[in-house]
């Protein structure tokens, strides 16, 4: 099936409702407001239908933030099918380990609701917003946290 997509404008009223889902996510809590602005510049609302599916270059080349909807993720395992890894439903990301330099794992998700809007942030532009805000040690911290994260949905999904 074709991926049916549209594309919200950036009118102003989309424009705060878009602020004010990012300011609320957990992941950006206690970032300052110039920071929040910066992502907002880049962030882009989507409207995806049940059964569409999100792979592909759009996982792997962006933050993805489920503002309206469910998604169910999968993993790829060593046979090459893919198999569930769990359920993202409002508020949550789509896509973490995207932050990783070398991921083992490719991912994907499939709208479960009749609807789901996400939001989308290009990861050169948010690894460039990150990198001013945050040292190189908890980079590095980050990037382990990520990589033993990924080894464990790889357990799980093959268990």
């Amino acid at each position: 099936r074709m991926e049916e997509m549209i594309k919200v404008d950036k009118s102003e009223d989309n424009e705060a409702y878009l602020l004010n889902f990012i300011s609320q996510l957990e992941l950006l809590q206690g970032v300052n407001e110039g920071t929040l602005r910066e992502i907002l510049n880049v962030a882009k609302m989507e409207t995806y239908f049940e059964g569409d599916r999100i792979s592909g270059k759009k996982i792997e080349q962006n933050f993805i933030f489920v503002m309206e909807g469910n998604l169910v993720r999968s993993i790829e395992t060593n046979d090459g099918w893919y198999k569930t890894l769990d359920l993202i439903k409002e508020n949550g990301w789509v896509n973490e380990t995207v932050m990783l330099e070398k991921r083992m794992n490719k991912m994907s998700a499939e709208v479960l609701t009749e609807k789901a809007v996400l939001v989308t942030v290009p990861l050169k532009e948010i690894k460039y917003i990150l990198r001013g805000t945050l040292p190189d040690i908890e980079y590095n911290v980050l990037q382990y946290s990520l990589s033993q994260m990924e080894k464990y949905q790889r357990l799980w999904v093959q268990s």
